[in-house]
């Protein structure tokens, strides 16, 4: 009995099913609009006020949640009260139990909010910035004597998320032209309308992260009391995504339609720049490698040199040693030529004396014989013959070396011209290992230009893929998106659902107005009248109120139903101005 039970109820459930999938659940169209209100008053502070208004089209009966974002809990205000109020996520959530609306009513709600953009005011006087006073509500400033005024406004985006948009912002202004006239701009304005009374401008623009707008005014005139009103311009920024994915769509269409239309089928063209990339890394690669090899050459070229350097030094030193014996052996050579000379000259007079005296020299040598020598004059002239023919020797050689110190002459010269050569080719071969180094290092340069310029391609052909199949939205404005438009009203209760169409998020900043202090009222040159002058000069009122007199005395005498007492009341006031006036004559007489 139970399974029967439980089969029927699970095929109950499932045509319950059934039927609300067929009969789909009533959805009902929110129009909703966020106002956010920046007060700004520089140097006192900064306030946001956060406006919500929603719209049902159709009639609506139930609880819903509404969810803001980049609100708080504060100072919470709405036309139909709410039953609870929480932040959840990042999100101020607003919630009603039970509401009846009629289509076309309206909840409208008012809570504190975050200070999304910092805006700064300055405003600078003849090229000298002046100091504002902005305790009062409005700011005051002195500029004495001022002919210009340079008024300049900034907004930053405070929130990180903010930063990385392109939000849509417009400044619009209007000015009295009988004040202040504007002579120039930071930014031209998109529209300029001036009539007798007023000259309005307005700009409209994106701020990535920031926006700055400077305006100079020429100073045309003052009010009485010498003081110049700068107008507060009218500073509003969109919040809304929708206008950026409208944006970047048109730019990616716009972007890849001029790419077809100049480079052509962009497959073929990606194809051609990734075969222009590989073709400037290989350049690259052999570059580097020629300059490689053109440094190994310079090394071995500065190698050459100093070898060539060093023979240079030792032939110099080898000449120079060569050079101071050719010093010392030139006299000796000399002196040994000198005595050879003697000596062949003493041998030529000891032959002639042995012929002339051949007696006495054999008698000494037979006296020479006592002791033992033997010799004989015949013996003689053979030692002398001998001693002649070493002599000759000896002088051959010694001319010998002369000869070889004469060659040695010729060759020297020979060898200062081979070490200058050998220096002059060092010093050439270390002109070419510059010029060989710096060949290597336009090649290498040359190298890593082919290099950036591949990496350049590779970048553009990166971006190019992107752009053709990655994602249409940046990450960061895929969040932005997400978070603007989760606001939305959630029904909580009842047969319907809601679906919430977002009509604007804007952030409107309201700037105070500015008085500058130009001139002194000039009151030393006003003099004072005497009583007479005083009453004279009371005299075209007291006849004007004599003429208003008569004009209702004479209305009263034609009116017939006035009553009389009005009459003498009216001369009884008529007759105590006169007496007044007699007083005040009396006064001036004295």
């Amino acid at each position: 009995m139970s399974v029967r039970t439980a089969l029927s109820a699970v095929i109950l459930a499932l045509l319950i099913s059934s039927l609300v999938l067929a009969y789909p659940v009533e959805t009902i169209t929110v129009r909703k609009t966020i106002i956010r209100e920046l007060d700004v008053l520089p140097g006192c502070g900064e306030n946001t006020t956060i406006t919500v208004t929603l719209v049902f089209d159709s009639a609506y009966t139930g609880g819903l949640t509404d969810h803001l974002a980049f609100a708080t809990s504060d100072a919470l205000s709405a036309t139909v009260p709410p039953v609870r109020v929480g932040v959840s996520q990042g999100f101020l959530s607003v919630s009603w139990e039970k509401v009846e609306l009629k289509p076309g009513d309206s909840i409208k709600y008012s809570v504190g909010g975050k200070n999304l953009f910092d805006v700064n005011v300055r405003l600078v006087a003849d090229g000298r910035e002046v100091h504002a006073d902005c305790s009062r509500g409005y700011c005051y400033v002195v500029a004495l004597k001022a002919h210009t005024l340079n008024y300049t406004v900034e907004v930053e985006a405070r929130e990180d998320l903010l930063k990385k948009q392109q939000l849509p912002i417009s400044i619009s202004w209007s000015i009295d032209p009988l004040y202040l006239y504007p002579i120039s701009y930071s930014e031209s304005p998109q529209s300029l309308r001036e009539s007798g009374t007023e000259v309005s401008f307005q700009w409209t623009s994106f701020m990535n992260g920031s926006y700055r707008l400077s305006v100079v005014f020429e100073v045309r005139g003052e009010n009485p009391w010498g003081e110049v009103l700068i107008p507060p311009p009218t500073v509003t920024v969109s919040l809304d995504p929708r206008l950026q994915a409208s944006l970047i769509e048109r730019y990616r269409d716009f972007t890849l339609k001029l790419l077809e239309e100049n480079v052509g089928n962009l497959t073929a063209f990606q194809e051609n720049v990734t075969t222009l990339r590989d073709l400037l890394y290989n350049l690259s690669n052999g570059f580097d490698e020629e300059a490689r090899l053109l440094d190994n050459a310079s090394s071995l070229a500065d190698a050459a040199s100093t070898a060539m350097d060093n023979a240079a030094v030792q032939l110099t030193r080898g000449l120079d040693m060569m050079n101071s014996v050719e010093a010392r052996v030139k006299p000796v050579l000399e002196n040994a030529s000198l005595a050879l000379r003697r000596a062949k000259d003493t041998l030529d007079r000891i032959q002639g004396n042995l012929s002339a005296r051949e007696d006495e020299l054999r008698r000494l040598l037979e006296s020479l014989n006592i002791t033992g020598l033997n010799l004989t004059v015949s013996e003689v002239d053979s030692l002398l013959a001998e001693a002649r023919k070493q002599l000759s020797l000896f002088e051959s050689e010694v001319n010998d070396l002369k000869m070889l110190v004469g060659e040695y002459g010729a060759v020297k010269s020979q060898l200062y011209a081979a070490t200058e050569n050998m220096r002059a080719a060092s010093t050439k071969l270390r002109l070419m290992a510059g010029v060989l180094r710096e060949s290597a290092r336009k090649l290498r340069e040359l190298a890593g230009g082919l290099r950036q310029a591949a990496r350049l391609i590779d970048s553009s052909l990166v971006r190019l893929s992107n752009m053709i199949e990655g994602p249409l939205y940046p990450d960061s404005f895929k969040q932005f998106n997400t978070t603007i438009l989760s606001q939305r009203a959630i029904a909580t209760a009842g047969d319907k659902q809601l679906r919430t169409e977002l009509m604007g998020d804007v952030v409107y900043v309201s700037l105070p107005l500015f008085k500058v202090k130009r001139s002194e009222p000039q009151v030393s040159n006003v003099s004072l009248e005497p009583a007479t002058k005083k009453v004279q000069a009371y005299w075209p009122a007291v006849l004007a109120v004599l003429a208003a007199g008569a004009y209702f005395t004479l209305s009263g005498r034609k009116e017939r139903h006035l009553a009389q007492r009005d009459s003498a009341e009216l001369r009884g006031r008529i007759e105590a101005l006169k007496s007044k006036l007699r007083a005040l004559e009396g006064m001036g007489g004295v």
